[in-house]
């Protein structure tokens, strides 16, 4: 049995909208937060900007760490990212897999839709936007 690589995920705002990626896999759809595995000489941190920058080309600031989750046996970090700078474009892996069997697209929606897109996984969505929304309030 393999070992899972630790993951680095982007939480990316842009005013009351969040970034996602549509995923529709032989028929399947769901979405997820950017983001991917970190490679052996990478931080969690590092690992996050290189998998935002290759996976929408977007430039973002970290703004702080937001929690650690363990998805199915492999632990996920997750960022709080903003200020999104450049042109929203699917690239990387990502573009190079696109098929009309394995498709994706990046979509900025807004956090009251997050509960209803069949984000995985979804265990974190309802600490994320308790998160969001105790930090809005402040």
């Amino acid at each position: 049995m393999s070992k899972l690589r630790p993951r680095s995920v982007a939480i990316i705002l842009n005013k009351d909208k969040i970034l996602v990626m549509y995923r529709n896999r032989k028929g399947r759809v769901y979405y997820v937060f950017p983001g991917g595995g970190i490679e052996p000489d990478e931080t969690p941190e590092q690992a996050c900007f290189r998998e935002v920058t290759e996976e929408t080309s977007l430039q973002v600031t970290l703004s702080k760490k937001l929690f650690t989750f363990e998805n199915q046996g492999n632990l996920e970090h997750y960022f709080l990212m903003s200020q999104p700078q450049g042109q929203l474009k699917l690239g990387g892996p990502e573009l190079l897999k696109q098929s009309p069997e394995n498709q994706y697209r990046l979509e900025w929606v807004s956090l009251t839709e997050l509960p209803h897109l069949g984000v995985f996984p979804h265990e974190v969505i309802a600490p994320l936007l308790e998160h969001l929304t105790y930090t809005k309030g402040k």
